[in-house]
């Protein structure tokens, strides 16, 4: 019986990647936002069958993880990364009198900057509680960019 291929160029007509920017208005000072759904509607516009999404803040004063977004978990979440970043003699960063901002510096590099998350049938692939939350650490508002690339098969 024959070994029959299938043509690469079959393959790569369905596979995709596309990119988008997620553009957040942040408050500053340990501002969070839940950005599942504007995750999940970019995958499933892209049409996406199997795959997965890429997430990526694009500041060194913001995080992006899974947690539930839900408002004891939030204080929760910053009473603990206080407790673990109150240097008894400041921040050396600040002793530079440029900015304010070592906090923020300090639980960006102790976080997570980017995440990846499968996407299966046109969907991310989440537990019932798992949101994508993007936090803030920086003391000042300031406009937010998360990176959005989505790689995958078309069905």
């Amino acid at each position: 019986m024959p070994h029959e291929t299938v043509p690469s160029s079959t393959t790569a007509s369905r596979s995709l990647i596309l990119s988008s920017t997620i553009r957040l208005y942040s408050r500053g000072e340990f501002y969070s936002e839940n950005i599942t759904e504007r995750v999940r509607g970019l995958v499933k516009s892209s049409g996406t069958y199997t795959g997965r999404v890429m997430i990526s803040v694009l500041h060194t004063t913001s995080a992006v993880f899974i947690i539930e977004h839900e408002s004891g978990v939030l204080c929760d979440i910053r009473t603990c990364l206080r407790s673990v970043t109150s240097p008894a003699n400041g921040f050396v960063h600040h002793r530079r009198n440029v900015d304010n901002n070592g906090r923020g510096h300090v639980l960006s590099a102790l976080l997570s900057g980017s995440l990846s998350i499968p996407v299966f049938q046109h969907d991310t692939v989440l537990g019932e509680y798992q949101d994508i939350v993007f936090i803030d650490f920086q003391p000042h508002i300031r406009v937010r960019d998360v990176h959005v690339q989505i790689e995958g098969i078309k069905k």
